[in-house]
This record gives structure tokens, sequence and C-alpha cells, in this order.
């Protein structure tokens, strides 16, 4: 294990405890890992520091050292298990459609057949469609009727 390394810190939980000499005590010390933390065996190390109250001067005592799990707690749906699978899911799925589109002809798969194109016949177009019942249509009108009688004489 590296013991050059800090994951977290959890230092500076004042208790302020006066103990008569030649007795114990029982403290809790509660803490909160990380959620960014991963799952696994974790080296612990407690140390107490504390002073004598006649004499001015501290003093530490590791009261703990060892090896702690750290584990997730229980859910009822794993979403990330979940998550993973539709992932995986899809990119077979992707893989599968790009061999059966781009590479069925050398595995002797045929396309299926498409449809056939047809050429559009030639349509008469009314290039002036769009303007009929307005005031340009009937003054058009008007101008050709004018000029027909004018070729007639």
């Amino acid at each position: 294990m590296d013991f050059n390394m800090y994951i977290q810190n959890f230092t500076h939980q004042v208790y302020f405890k006066e103990l008569p000499a030649g007795q114990e005590v029982s403290l809790e010390y509660k803490f909160r890992i990380a959620p960014q933390v991963p799952t696994r065996d974790f080296s612990v190390a407690v140390h107490l520091v504390y002073e004598d109250v006649g004499n001015p001067s501290f003093f530490s005592s590791t009261v703990f050292n060892g090896t702690v799990e750290v584990v997730e707690k229980p859910r009822l749906v794993d979403t990330e298990g979940i998550s993973m699978l539709m992932m995986i899911a899809g990119s077979f799925g992707l893989i599968a459609y790009w061999v059966f589109s781009n590479a069925g002809d050398k595995f002797g798969m045929k396309k299926a057949a498409g449809k056939k194109k047809v050429r559009a016949e030639a349509v008469a177009f009314d290039e002036d469609e769009w303007v009929k019942g307005t005031p340009y249509d009937v003054d058009k009108r008007r101008r050709a009727a004018a000029a027909s009688k004018g070729t007639k004489q």
C-alpha cells in the first residue's frame, strides 16, 4: 500500500473531555467518506492528540491503525449496470447495422431491390398561375385581347 497518498483527511474533531488519572473513556468519532471515493480497502490510522492539564505539553498516540473496507450501500436497481448493458447492446446493434448495410455483398447477401426511377414527363406549366384573380391578371388579359384585335385588322 502507498502511505504517501492521502485520499481524505478527517482531522480536527475536538472533544474537551477531562479524565481523572488512571481512567479510560470511549469516544465516538463519526465521519463520512466522499461519494467519489471508490469501493476498496483503505489503510486508516487514527492519531489522538491530548494534553496533560498540569503540564502544558501535548502528547500523541495512535489509537487505531488498520485496514477498513469501503462498500456501497446496496440498491434495489443498479442503474449503472443497466446503462452499461444498454451501451453494449447499442454498440453491437450499430456494428451489425454497418456490417449488413456496407459489407453485405461480401457475405453473399444482396440488398433489397430498390424502386425503379420513373422519368417525369414534361407537363405544361403556366408561369402566371399564381397571379390568377389579381388585378395584374385582369390587366394582362385586356392587353392580350387588345393585341389580338390589333393583329386581326
